[in-house]
């Protein structure tokens, strides 16, 4: 019994994150300059700031919450770029619990994270240029 509550659980989860989307105005209807900005924009920042930057394959970004995910390419090497949507409560939740642990959680593995403003940055700790990433980042 316990083992199909499990399941039953977890279907729904994963039904509730197909329908997360990012949303360019808050639900009140006001502009918000976070909502605003778009991964694209992120990665014309990294190739403004004189890194080669181009997104290459769309993240399953629903299985961490998300609204929106690429992994980037910069200066030839992979990183990946989520976008949380903090006009929408269950995404700031998850958001706000990254910007406190600095961790995101992909299934069982807790991946180092870099957050700003709704953004969130995986697998740059290896990358040869991650002082200048986490720079661009804290900027945008």
């Amino acid at each position: 019994m316990k083992f199909i509550s499990t399941k039953l659980i977890l279907l729904l989860f994963l039904g509730s994150l197909i329908f997360t989307s990012c949303n360019s105005t808050t639900t009140n209807g006001n502009d918000s300059s976070t909502n605003q900005k778009e991964i694209i924009d992120l990665v014309k920042r990294f190739n403004d700031e004189g890194l080669k930057a181009d997104t290459v394959e769309t993240m399953l970004y629903q299985f961490i919450g998300a609204c929106s995910g690429y992994r980037v390419d910069v200066n030839g090497e992979p990183i990946e770029i989520y976008k949380y949507d903090l006009s929408d409560k269950g995404q700031k939740t998850i958001a706000d619990e990254i910007e406190n642990s600095g961790i995101v959680t992909v299934g069982s593995f807790k991946n180092p994270a870099l957050y700003s403003n709704g953004f969130v940055i995986i697998s740059y700790e290896s990358h040869p240029d991650r002082d200048k990433i986490k720079e661009i980042l804290n900027n945008f």
